[in-house]
């Protein structure tokens, strides 16, 4: 399986969860959605909160030829507190989890490291880092 095809079943299962999609509708995307060249911060409608991979980076694992992999995901939420965006991130890691947690036909989801992103004056941010195997 080729990193792409696994950021794609993980995009998958994220816009699958009921939870997700009650908290920001379709707004799960590949990267940030916003416009790097003109420095815009990315708004969706009605200020929902959204979900976006981050950095990947992977290791090559010696002893059987594949690779190590990491994956962020960010949540982010223009509530006043941080609450929506750990929160999302918790539906994130649950529906992963459910999706990953116990299957053999599929690489191995695990969830590593999470945590927050606050800067005043900007939208909140909460991350979860997922570990997987190719």
């Amino acid at each position: 399986m080729k990193i792409s095809d696994a950021l794609a079943t993980i995009m998958a299962a994220l816009l699958a969860s009921a939870e997700i999609r009650s908290v920001c509708g379709n707004e799960v995307h590949i990267d940030y959605p916003g416009d790097p060249e003109r420095d815009q911060e990315y708004r969706p409608a009605n200020s929902r909160a959204f979900l976006y991979l981050g950095p990947v980076t992977y290791l090559p694992l010696s002893e059987c030829g594949g690779f190590a992999f990491r994956v962020r995901l960010y949540a982010v939420s223009f509530a006043a507190d941080r609450g929506e965006a750990h929160d999302l991130i918790q539906a994130a890691i649950a529906a992963l989890d459910a999706r990953y947690g116990s299957t053999l036909d599929t690489p191995s989801v695990g969830f590593t490291t999470g945590g927050d992103v606050i800067e005043p004056f900007t939208p909140k941010s909460a991350y979860a880092d997922f570990a997987f195997n190719l």
